[in-house]
């Protein structure tokens, strides 16, 4: 099965997927509106040894994960009202 089928079969099932740049707050924002769970899978991941060769990726998520706590932060502050 290719990850076209995945996603198709996801999204019949009711999970929506969003594309966009998470470095934009903004788009951030967007993708946690109004929704109760996130499985956020944006990461920069490599094999063996990948760590050592690519440290700056992992600052990249780290800023990544930061942005969309902060939007889900923001969202759950505003539904609580």
């Amino acid at each position: 099965m290719n990850t076209h089928s995945y996603i198709g079969a996801l999204a019949c099932a009711g999970v929506e997927f969003v594309r966009g740049d998470l470095l934009d707050q903004d788009t951030a924002r967007k993708a946690v509106d109004g929704v109760d769970l996130v499985f956020h899978l944006a990461a920069d991941h490599g094999g063996r040894g990948y760590v050592e060769l690519h440290q700056a990726a992992g600052a990249s998520n780290l800023t990544l994960d930061g942005i969309l706590f902060d939007a889900a932060t923001l969202e759950a502050s505003l539904t609580e009202r």
